[in-house]
């Protein structure tokens, strides 16, 4: 009796080694990008594809041009306000990597505004480009490919609505800074005691973290050891903002067009006078 248990024992355990030995290994892992559907015991070979985890930037979705219906209405504190309706192209882009800024233009007027996108598809109005007083009021929502945009300038007595549907899409991600990285020439300006001073200037520009840019190499930089000027936000139609680095060096405007740059400081630090160091220069061919 004991010899047949252990022959049925054997038998059991050569059946099982066989199962075993027809499993094929490989990548069971149907997330990798080497998953294998037929093989049935995982090897640990698989490999995943490290942007599955990278987080999304929602406004990878909102940027692109929009043609759109304009209801535009003046005169709204008026007994008779007076309406308009045309057609209009919204352009929205990503404000590099600046706090989930949106920053949209409607060309045609000149409408140039900056929003903060919220996880809700909805965006709102910031500060960032206007008064605390007088800026528009701004809001808006998006729900994949169209727009609802609405702008309220009590101030002027102006009610824009937007509505429209994406038809192009930008690339997400791309730094617009790199147009304008190089070695510019031409001159500046300083404006100290009512008296404007022109050298000839030369300097480089770089990026600067996320969303600037660097003027360095500056020459001369012999008044004030002015060797380089920081500009904190940039945006891609070329604006600047306003930089206040704690009231000792203020960035007060300018533009960064494709082949040159205006762009002016003030000095905040001086004491009763405060000299302004414009610089208008050419891009030298790279």
């Amino acid at each position: 009796m004991k010899t047949i248990h252990y022959i049925i024992a054997n038998i059991l355990l050569i059946v099982v080694l066989l199962a075993s030995c027809n499993k094929k290994e490989g990548c069971t892992n149907p997330s990798a990008k080497n998953y294998d559907p037929s093989a049935k015991v995982d090897d640990g070979s698989c490999i995943f594809d490290s942007t599955l985890n990278d987080p999304v930037d929602m406004r990878a979705a909102w940027i692109g041009e929009y043609t759109c219906t304009k209801i535009m209405t003046s005169n709204t504190n008026s007994e008779n306000p007076h309406t308009d309706t045309s057609q209009t192209t919204l352009k929205v882009y990503a404000v590099n990597s600046c706090d989930n800024l949106l920053h949209i233009i409607e060309e045609s007027i000149g409408h140039n505004c900056y929003v903060a996108c919220k996880n809700d598809n909805t965006f709102s109005d910031t500060l960032i480009n206007g008064d605390s007083q007088n800026r528009p009021i701004i809001r808006g929502s998006f729900d994949g490919n169209t727009i609802n945009f609405e702008y309220i300038w009590e101030q002027y007595g102006k009610h824009i609505i937007y509505n429209g549907i994406k038809t192009q899409t930008y690339d997400f991600g791309v730094d617009y800074r790199e147009g304008w990285l190089g070695d510019y020439e031409g001159k500046i300006r300083c404006s100290l005691y009512s008296k404007d001073t022109t050298y000839k200037v030369s300097f480089s520009i770089e990026k600067y973290m996320d969303c600037g840019l660097r003027l360095y190499n500056i020459v001369p930089s012999s008044f004030s050891n002015r060797d380089n000027e920081i500009i904190e936000y940039v945006y891609e139609d070329g604006k600047i903002e306003v930089y206040d680095d704690s009231g000792h060096h203020i960035l007060k405007g300018g533009t960064i067009y494709t082949d040159s740059i205006y762009v002016y400081f003030i000095d905040g630090a001086a004491l009763g006078f405060n000299p302004t160091y414009t610089y208008d220069a050419k891009k030298l061919n790279r």
